[in-house]
């Protein structure tokens, strides 16, 4: 029987060079059913993500991003990212992730799943068409907000 040997270094760098997959945090992993209240991560996994990202996460890299991870400013105060309560929430539920996005923007994925994305299929007057028809918020019809 022949003994493997790579080193965890090894493992590592063939961990990072999979194809990573950018998995937005609010809605998507944590249910988020109430929105943002005060800002505490208070909810349960959407059902199925702890078991989903278990089988993805064989395969892809898995990249979380979500506004929490970094510090901004909200309603005038400075807001301080909450990478550490996402972490141990994630560890409480046993989600499987290699890294928690912390800069502004979008994490370089392959694709991203995210509730509130749309797939743009190259037809801006389809894609205005289908977000005036999705979107409930005045500006889509061409009210005030």
């Amino acid at each position: 029987m022949k003994e493997d040997t790579h080193t965890e270094a090894e493992i590592g760098q063939t961990r990072r060079k999979r194809e990573a997959i950018g998995i937005d945090f609010d809605g998507v992993i944590h249910a988020y059913s109430q929105g943002w209240c005060t800002g505490v991560i208070y909810d349960i996994p959407v059902a199925g993500a702890q078991e989903a990202l278990t089988l993805l996460s064989r395969r892809f890299r898995i990249v979380i991003y979500s506004a929490r991870s970094y510090d901004h400013p909200e309603k005038g105060q400075h807001g301080k990212g909450q990478k550490e309560d996402m972490e141990l929430w994630l560890s409480r539920y046993s989600i499987p992730y290699d890294e928690i996005h912390t800069a502004p923007g979008k994490p370089d994925c392959e694709v991203f799943i995210d509730d509130k994305g749309y797939r743009f299929e190259g037809d801006w007057v389809k894609t205005r068409k289908d977000i005036e028809r999705l979107s409930s918020r005045k500006w889509a019809t061409g009210g005030d907000s």
